[in-house]
């Protein structure tokens, strides 16, 4: 889990011209760029595997223990239900969260037994009960995170930069004393002062970069003679030392330090340590443990540094940074908690701030990235495990960084789960070729207990349709009871020792829903299966010319409410850049066409083949480059060079005139403006500002499953399998029911089927003559669009999963109302039996009611109803309305129906009769209402959830009807 909320988690823990340019025409020069072979998967869609999922296409939920207060029974017997209820692996996750600090000695000790032989004994116990129940398991690398140990010592903990400096005069000759700095001493750095201003902490000073110098003395010197110069200077040390920074919510007997993420070598033994003979784990590799887990990499160190950096630098940039390393001495920069660009920069040399700055953070990232996130992945995949990690938290280069795992992971707690965010990871996964992208799912602050099944099925549906493929939830705590007699057990993530500690959907037996767990699994399942069969099916990339996700920030508080980012986290360029690109996307989107980011080093790589641009065998009809403040010279000529070989480039806004680094960077912002000037030149098209000419452009350019028109509230991802069968993901986020028209492809026209991901049916897909398929989607309503480029193999495997397709047709043809039923005797089941009984009840909001406002048992309501007449050619729907927040419907002896998710509406052709009918509706409220309930009569473990919150909307509020649709408008 990662957020920048989760600084106040920490204080409370530990302080009580737009142009648009396609090239058609012109002939690629003999010595330009090459084509390569797309590379793609070999799996073909099952239809039965699709209706009946097996336990590997399930989600993952991150499995919370209380340090090391397990027992093998109970071990085993979560293992097993977690099996029982469809979910393909869970990630063990220790931590110290949500348990009070005057526990019982002896328990204490137990919790904070981690890293010791008996927890190694537990973590077998639960691969050996996995192994048997099919259950795959991830360990989170260390306790808690970041990544660290009790092996890690202080002093091996990771680094960040130090200074002080003096303000001198060098009017005369002399020796001027060197400042003493923490640490050790890694560069003395003297220039001339052009001017300063304020005093202490908040001093600045502005240094003259021409005359800036790298003074070298020899180690252990205290004054450095310096030849007389005019004006006063400055001479600063920069030093280095450890951080000592330590493991969050660890829960080990000793102290914890993070490990040195830019150390081969102690990366390298820090997973020796926790993975090795030792443990016991290796002879669980690469069968039930499955593989190793990173959170995100909120690193908090002040300003981060790396041994050998300074040679790394020289060789990576082409000059010494040393002279100018007093402008990257920005307090906090690196604090992933506190992030914010305007951290307080006690030097500045002008307009080389920026470039500098740029050359020292992507020399990190690549330190990063090869020390810590390919040394894990080289030593995981060394041992048959896979190696799952959230690439961003700290200032990187996030899509080489998710390119560098095996599983890349985005979440929707840190920055909100914006989609342009997510989007960034399933970029890199996309762009080198991982099958796998996960999603922390389900975290979100002050939303605990508030998230019911059809949000459940909205917020993944987002993810989805983004471009992830595996959900593991957040999360499942280990049932616990924190002191004898608690009613409620452990909650990590909903307790009232830290107040805005909630970060996390409950999915575990205590709350409510899950006795629905198993059937969301199953949702979740299909989607999975049918998206993990082939690549992503991407129309365009777009540029992102950042390090880091500071550019992606808007905020979502909760799952309600998305607001624009604070301007502490990111820069006016930044914004604008954002603003541009979120309206361009949604505009390709809306129009069915299918984007993702793509980077500099990415770029860098691309060729032209056929027509199409290559990365690493992906295909793209064009690459636009929008509203960029900087691109890498190299990149810059590379789409030129694209462009020459007949490759479509689209520049959108005013396009980039300089390079982002500091060498040579006068040459660097002409080949950038030349490039760009070119592009524009060998244009055959004149430049527009119009979003729907570059949509147009690029549909014309696409070969794929699109959309007729816009269609602004479908959200929607697609899949090419390698035998050319295409699957479109679509959910309409909208208010208000889309019936769209999706235009086929020529090739794929001769078979598509629908595939309903709720409950698994399957139904054919009517193409008119024009290529079109008609869907009506209702909000929050999602489906699978199959089309096989040879029908053949599934046809053969419909059988009895070919079923009419019944809601979107009865929505096509203006089904007949027959009834609507206003009224209902209702009760509330209170431990097992009805109270509260209510004849004649007005279907309406409980929270408007007494007695109710409180509750989150299930309400029954039942009734009686008359069908005149049953008619032999029609089908009969019940359509329940708004419900808050899951019903079970019965129709006389009929079996239940449970209804999740919007719409809820159920076929009941085949239980009701003609004349009088009995009608059963028994809805499950939101968990949180009885919680709050609860805390305000006064029980102490649920007082935080009486601080602000309010009952959330409750019932059947209906209109409930009875609808008829003639079979002949039943089946598609």
């Amino acid at each position: 889990m990662s957020f920048a909320i989760f600084r106040r988690l920490t204080c409370a823990i530990f302080f009580p011209v737009t142009f648009v340019i396609a090239f058609t025409s012109a002939t690629p020069p003999v010595a330009a760029i090459e084509a390569t072979e797309d590379v793609s998967p070999t799996n073909r869609f099952d239809a039965e595997r699709f209706t009946n999922p097996s336990s590997s296409d399930g989600p993952w939920t991150r499995w919370w223990w209380p340090g090391n207060d397990v027992e093998p029974g109970e071990i085993r017997r979560e293992i097993t239900l977690f099996a029982k209820m469809g979910f393909a692996g869970v990630e063990i996750q220790p931590v110290m969260f949500g348990l009070p600090s005057d526990l019982p000695a002896e328990q204490t000790a137990r919790i904070r037994s981690v890293d010791t032989s008996n927890y190694y004994s537990n973590l077998a116990v639960a691969l050996d009960a996995a192994a048997t129940r099919g259950i795959s398991v991830d360990i989170t690398n260390g306790s808690s995170w970041p990544t660290g140990s009790k092996n890690v010592q202080a002093d091996d903990s990771l680094l960040t930069l130090t200074a002080q400096s003096n303000r001198f005069r060098r009017d005369t000759l002399g020796a001027i004393d060197i400042p003493e700095v923490a640490g050790e001493r890694i560069a003395l750095v003297i220039a001339p002062i052009v001017r300063e201003s304020g005093r202490g902490t908040r001093r600045r000073v502005w240094l003259d970069p021409a005359s800036a110098q790298s003074v070298t003395v020899s180690e252990g010197s205290t004054r450095v003679e310096l030849e007389p110069s005019p004006g006063p200077w400055e001479i600063i040390a920069v030093g280095s030392k450890p951080s000592e920074r330590q493991v969050l919510l660890h829960a080990g007997d000793q102290p914890a330090f993070i490990v040195d993420h830019f150390s081969v070598d102690d990366v390298t033994a820090h997973l020796d340590y926790l993975f090795g003979p030792r443990t016991g784990l290796p002879k669980f590799f690469g069968r039930s443990l499955h593989g190793v887990f990173n959170d995100s990499f909120e690193l908090a160190v002040s300003r981060h540094y790396a041994e050998g950096l300074i040679s790394e630098f020289r060789e990576r940039r082409g000059y010494d940074v040393t002279p100018y390393l007093p402008t990257v001495l920005r307090e906090g920069y690196n604090n992933g908690y506190r992030q914010t660009p305007a951290a307080h920069r006690r030097f500045s040399m002008g307009e080389i701030n920026q470039r500098v700055m740029y050359d020292y953070d992507l020399t990190l990232s690549d330190l990063f990235i090869e020390r810590f996130l390919e040394r894990t992945q080289t030593w995981a995949s060394a041992r048959g495990l896979a190696y799952r990690a959230q690439p961003y938290g700290l200032i990187l280069d996030v899509i080489r960084a998710a390119g560098a795992v095996s599983i890349p992971e985005a979440e929707q707690l840190y920055a909100g789960g914006h989609r342009l965010f997510v989007k960034l990871v399933t970029s890199g996964a996309e762009l080198h070729g991982a099958d796998v992208v996960s999603a922390e799912a389900l975290g979100f602050a002050r939303s605990d207990y508030a998230i019911t099944p059809p949000r459940i099925k909205q917020e993944l549906d987002g993810l989805f349709s983004a471009g992830i493929n595996q959900i593991v939830y957040h999360g499942s705590p280990y049932r616990y009871t924190v002191r004898t007699g608690d009613v409620s057990p452990w909650n990590p993530w909903s307790t009232p020792l830290v107040p805005r500690g909630s970060f996390s959907t409950l999915i575990a037996e205590s709350d409510h829903f899950w006795k629905y767990q198993h059937l969301i699994n199953a949702y979740v399942a299909r989607i999975q299966y049918a998206m993990q069969l082939g690549r992503p099916d991407t129309n365009v990339l777009i540029y992102y010319p950042y390090l880091g996700t500071r550019a992606l920030s808007p905020q979502r508080t909760s799952p309600d409410k998305s607001d624009s980012a604070p301007k502490k986290q990111s820069t006016p360029e930044q914004r604008h850049w954002r603003a541009t690109v979120m309206k361009l996307t949604e505009a390709l989107e809306s129009r069915g066409l299918r984007w993702a980011f793509a980077n500099d080093e990415s770029l860098q790589t691309a060729r032209v083949a056929n027509g199409e641009i290559d990365v690493r065998g992906r295909r793209y009809t064009a690459v636009i480059v929008a509203a960029a403040e900087w691109i890498q010279a190299e990149t810059a000529t590379r789409l030129q060079e694209i462009a020459d070989a007949n490759g479509s480039v689209i520049l959108h806004g005013s396009p980039p005139d300089r390079q982002p680094g500091m060498r040579d960077y006068g040459v660097g912002d002409r080949k950038v403006e030349a490039a760009m000037a070119a592009i524009v030149r060998a244009s055959a098209n004149a430049p527009t500002e119009s979003l729907d000419e570059i949509v147009s452009l690029v549909a014309k350019q696409t070969d794929g499953i699109r959309f007729s028109e816009p269609y602004p509230t479908l959200k929607h991802t697609a899949v090419k399998l390698d035998n050319g069968d295409s699957i479109v993901f679509l959910h309409n986020i909208g208010a208000a029911v889309v019936t769209s028209q999706l235009q086929i492809p020529a090739r794929l026209a001769t078979d598509c089927h629908w595939l309903n991901p709720v409950d698994g049916s399957i139904s054919r897909a009517r193409v008119t003559s024009q290529s079109f398929v008609h869907r009506s989607l209702e909000t929050s309503e999602s489906t699978l669009l199959h089309c096989a480029l040879d029908p053949s193999h599934l046809n053969a495997t419909l059988s009895t999963n070919h079923v009419d397709f019944i809601p979107d047709a009865a929505r096509g043809h203006d089904p007949e109302l027959i009834l609507e039923i206003e009224t209902f005797d209702f009760s509330l089941m209170k431990n097992g039996k009805p109270a509260l009984p209510l004849k004649n009840f007005r279907l309406s909001d409980w929270k408007s009611r007494d007695g109710l406002r409180f509750a989150s048992e299930t309400g029954v309501y039942t009734a009686e109803i008359q069908l005149d007449l049953k008619r032999s050619d029609s089908r009969y729907l019940l359509d329940l309305g708004v419900v808050h927040s899951t019903a079970e419907v019965i129709v006389n002896e009929g079996p239940s129906e449970t209804l999740l998710f919007k719409p809820h509406r159920v076929d009941v052709t085949n239980a009701i009769r003609q004349g009088r009918n009995r009608l059963k509706i028994e809805v499950t409220p939101p968990t949180l209402n009885g919680l709050i309930g609860r805390a305000r009569e006064g029980e102490s473990a649920l007082a935080h959830l009486a601080e602000g919150r309010e009952p959330m909307a409750a019932g059947l509020i209906g209109p409930v009807r009875l609808l008829q649709v003639e079979r002949a408008h039943a089946t598609q």
